[in-house]
């Protein structure tokens, strides 16, 4: 579960002091690093080529280890603080709705729903795809059939699209091609009409057969290039259907080369839910790490969220992984974990660390870098980024009370007149504006002896947070934080000092009451938690610097059904 920050009077403490050097001042607010607890900045832009050839990111983890809710802060963020562009394949869903839904519908994205009974239709042979036709056609060809291009079958597609506007126009030229295009290759009009006619039964699946709707006609109802927030969501389409990576394909071309470049934008972002569609099939591989490759050259991320290994079944799916500058983990069962580090790398320490992991918690990986890192949202956020109630249910089985923890806070006014004064908002940016600024206020709050990016550090010993948070000596503990253990109404807690926030941690334990209440007060500030599951606790309290917190806890009696009486204890606890 994510720590959440909300909104009454925080005064922040950044000063010019406290931006220092590295990545600090170009990372976007994500959360706090653990077990340190200092300031999380993200910015896979702003990471050295020689750190990081890719800007991309791969995302694994398992259902309710809160990916996609990590996924939706950043990119969200960026979309405002950096005027990003923002596209989304959103291929889960339930209901009838997509992941990305309530988000895209509180930002006022463009949304769009390919489908039987939508209008929706991508031309894989339009203009605005370039040089990437042929390798959209391929894409389809190979879907369709099952295997990929043989003999003069790739020369009858190459010379077939220079003639085509759309598939239709495309079978025709593939059964009748021109006779230079057969002198070319020294065969005759025949042989070259024979290879193309085999290529063009595949393709009338998509005209006439069943996979047609979604590719048969000229590009209709999609996004205009200067929409900054797009979501397609899939979620209504038959997630096995061959056509299903080969349109991820299209929308994820079109959205490099037409919306991704459109005029005044400097940098781009496509979130691939469901990635395995696209990193596990023939069809598109290829295609994929083009743009994997050169995402530098053409400013364009791709942060692709799927489970864990075994849903990449080739060693070219997990080559795609390998491409990604920026590689983050969820909470993975062991024999997942152990598979994710041997392939890619990981320490010992992190991939031991990995199956504990609570929802909102990951490590990152970037080159040698490694990490543990804690999400925050906002309040503003908890409705639209959290996930759909099978995975909600996950996270309550792993522990966290829902909704997540909300720290009474404030948006100051610095932040709001600087977004205003950095450029004009679109609807979509004055919509994010207040989740993303109080996220972002808290985060800076929570790191007053200075902000430190994900991987500026602060130069000479190596940060504690690329330590394993569970092997850190007693000195290094207490150079971070203060730890006092207690018991409170019965359930035994941890409790962490550090110079700018307070958390108390009940996660490890036990007790499992039918439903109960968390509130932390200190300095005149609260933040409480309350549910029904009876699951654990994590609260954080930021922007206070106590020595002393009054911890209160309430739960139902034995015996009580939910809505009866419950008993309460408060206990003040003081450091050292």
């Amino acid at each position: 579960m994510s720590t959440t920050l909300a909104t009454s009077e925080l005064v922040p403490l950044l000063t010019p002091a406290a931006v220092s050097c590295g990545f600090d001042r170009e990372g976007v607010p994500l959360g706090i690093t653990v077990p340190d607890r200092r300031p999380f900045l993200f910015d896979p832009v702003a990471i050295p080529e020689e750190v990081a050839a890719s800007p991309s990111i791969a995302v694994l983890g398992e259902m309710g280890s809160g990916k996609s809710t990590t996924v939706k802060a950043w990119a969200t963020r960026s979309l405002h603080l950096k005027g990003r562009g923002l596209a989304v394949i959103d291929a889960q869903g339930e209901n009838g709705q997509g992941e990305w839904a309530a988000l895209a519908s509180a930002l006022g994205a463009v949304r769009i729903r390919p489908g039987e009974d939508s209008d929706v239709r991508i031309n894989p042979l339009d203009p605005v795809f370039g040089t990437s036709r042929v390798e959209l056609v391929t894409a389809l060809v190979i879907a369709a059939s099952g295997h990929g291009l043989e003999g003069l079958q790739g020369h009858a597609l190459r010379c077939a699209v220079a003639q085509a506007s759309d598939l239709s126009t495309l079978i025709t030229a593939l059964t009748n091609p021109l006779e230079e295009d057969a002198r070319i290759v020294s065969c005759t009009v025949q042989e070259l009409a024979s290879a193309g006619g085999r290529v063009a039964a595949s393709l009338t699946r998509y005209t006439s057969g069943d996979l047609s709707g979604l590719f048969d006609g000229p590009m209709a109802d999609m996004p205009m290039p200067d929409d900054p927030f797009a979501v397609f969501d899939l979620s209504g389409l038959d997630p096995y259907s061959p056509s299903m990576p080969v349109l991820m394909l299209a929308i994820a071309v079109w959205a490099e080369r037409a919306w991704g470049r459109a005029k005044g934008r400097l940098w781009s972002t496509l979130v691939v839910e469901e990635a395995w569609h696209l990193l596990d099939q023939p069809s598109t591989t290829e295609a994929l790490r083009r743009m994997l490759k050169h995402g530098r050259k053409t400013r364009f991320t791709i942060a692709a969220v799927t489970h864990t290994l075994a849903d990449l079944t080739t060693e070219k799916a997990r080559d795609l992984v390998r491409l990604a500058g920026t590689r983050v983990f969820h909470r993975m069962a062991p024999t997942d974990a152990q598979a994710a580090g041997r392939e890619f790398g990981l320490p010992d320490w992190a991939i031991k660390k990995i199956p504990s992991l609570v929802a909102g918690e990951a490590i990152w990986q970037v080159g040698r870098d490694v990490r543990v890192a804690r999400t925050i949202l906002a309040p503003e956020d908890l409705e639209t980024m959290t996930t759909s109630s099978a995975r909600k249910e996950a996270q309550g089985r792993f522990g966290f009370a829902m909704p997540p923890n909300v720290t009474e806070l404030k948006t100051p006014s610095l932040f709001k007149a600087e977004a205003d004064e950095e450029r004009p908002l679109s609807r979509t940016g004055k919509a994010l504006r207040y989740g993303v600024i109080a996220a972002v206020a808290g985060v800076l709050a929570a790191g007053a002896w200075g902000i430190t990016a994900l991987f500026g550090g602060l130069g000479g010993d190596e940060p504690l947070a690329q330590k394993n948070p569970d092997a850190l000596t007693e000195q290094e503990k207490a150079e971070i934080f203060s730890q006092e253990s207690t018991v409170v109404n019965g359930v035994p807690m941890q409790i962490y000092f550090t110079p700018d926030l307070v958390e108390v941690d009940t996660r490890w334990s036990t007790t499992n009451f039918t439903a109960h209440r968390f509130e932390l007060e200190a300095d005149g500030k609260s933040v409480h938690t309350s549910n029904t599951s009876g699951a654990p606790a994590l609260l954080t309290l930021t922007g206070v610097n106590a020595d002393c917190v009054t911890v209160t806890v309430a739960h139902l009696r034995s015996g009580e059904k939910a809505g009866g009486k419950m008993e309460q204890e408060s206990q003040k606890v003081c450091k050292g």
